[in-house]
């Protein structure tokens, strides 16, 4: 298990308000040092402004080929992050 004190922060100051993470979140500038963090490329707040959406991508998907065998090694991690899990929307509050 993981305690608090072994994690890295990762701060995104262009970020300042929720209602404009959607145009201001670091899509191209994204932290790659860590193969296990998904990559968030689209952020926004619900209508009502109570929630926030992130859509994360598996960043190994995105590079493949030939010439992409290291970068592949090192994204293999993100495999386990987007196994088919369930989705169920809760409607009660």
């Amino acid at each position: 298990s993981t305690s608090e004190d072994q994690l890295l922060v990762k701060k995104f100051p262009s970020v300042q308000k929720c209602s404009e993470m959607f145009k201001t979140w670091p899509i191209d500038d994204y932290p790659e040092d860590d193969p296990f963090l998904p990559w968030i490329h689209d952020v926004f707040p619900s209508i009502d402004g109570k929630n926030i959406h992130f859509v994360a991508q598996n960043r190994r998907r995105c590079m493949v080929g030939k010439d992409m065998e290291e970068k592949m090694h090192f994204w293999e991690p993100q495999i386990s992050l987007f196994q088919p899990v369930p989705v169920v929307k809760d409607d009660n509050g």
